[in-house]
């Protein structure tokens, strides 16, 4: 999952389509690179986004059996297009379907994205099934056990993450796990290797200034949002990483700015908004119903 890897890996599979056009899995990995370029923050949503939702419509044309390629669609539905709704009904009609590793992943995502964080892990927890090995699968199962408190648990996952190949999310949810968990050094201590691991600004770098915080530094944190803020101009930066950084530090208003940047980005973090505790506070805020009616999230409708 570096940066380098991944351009190969999308130059072989462009190569595959170009020669075979109804190449359904080689539609569907190219579907899974432009959501892991968004989502990572290394290129934007209205860019990568866009490439992922042609390729899912390639993969399902290619071969409507394929209970990936329907998953694929209704992740770009849901975290991009903002129609979640039909995202999850999208899913729910590819149930029948041979289920696989990124269908189960994409299908428990647009789960979570509704509130129903319990079907999601159930999601989450069968892609394991097909495929132990899958660090995605780990990486988002410690992302949904730290957001429900489960911080063993997700700590457990980040490290079988980080055993499968080096990874800059999983370090950041074993520095969240650890915080949580009051080993508030190691916790500081992983997410700052994850954002030098990382020379772009996804969302989940916005735990570092919650450590910060948690560890009693609160210059650091603030530090950290001054500077989030200021690399916006000259990269794009998940809108998500200084919300989080915002809630920390206890302004509201600016978290709230945040969000809106992102929910007007098209952000996908905002779709793992439902269920996070460090946001909800916000919950009964005017200005925060009024963004999350904007997103469309039907968990906060």
């Amino acid at each position: 999952y570096t940066p380098e890897d991944m351009i190969k890996g999308r130059e072989y599979l462009e190569s595959a389509v170009a020669g075979e056009p109804l190449h359904a899995q080689a539609w569907v990995q190219l579907v899974e690179y432009h959501i892991h370029m968004s989502m990572s923050a290394i290129g934007p949503p209205s860019t990568e986004m866009l490439l992922a939702l042609e390729a899912a419509q390639r993969a399902v044309a290619a071969d409507p059996s394929l209970a990936a390629a329907h998953a694929g669609l209704a992740f770009v539905m849901g975290f991009y297009q903002h129609r979640w709704t039909e995202a999850l009904a999208q899913v729910q009609a590819a149930a029948h379907l041979p289920p696989t590793t990124w269908y189960s992943i994409w299908s428990g995502c647009v789960n979570w994205s509704h509130g129903r964080l319990e079907e999601a892990l159930r999601h989450f927890q069968r892609a394991l099934e097909f495929d132990p090995l899958s660090l995605i699968a780990h990486y988002v199962l410690a992302l949904l056990y730290n957001n429900t408190g489960r911080y063993d648990l997700a700590a457990s996952h980040a490290q079988q993450a980080l055993d499968i190949g080096p990874n800059g999310g999983a370090m950041a949810m074993l520095g969240e796990a650890y915080s949580n968990l009051g080993r508030l050094d190691e916790g500081v201590a992983w997410l700052e290797k994850a954002r030098s691991a990382i020379p772009f600004v996804p969302g989940f770098l916005g735990y570092l200034g919650l450590a910060y915080l948690h560890a009693g530094r609160r210059a650091d944190a603030e530090r950290l949002l001054a500077e989030l803020e200021q690399g916006r101009s000259r990269q794009y930066v998940s809108g998500y990483a200084p919300a989080l950084c915002a809630m920390a530090l206890g302004d509201t208003e600016r978290a709230l700015d945040w969000l809106n940047t992102a929910v007007e980005d098209r952000d996908g973090w905002v779709g793992f908004l439902p269920g996070n505790p460090h946001f909800e506070p916000l919950r009964s805020h005017p200005r925060f119903m009024e963004i999350m009616k904007r997103a469309n999230l039907p968990a906060f409708g």
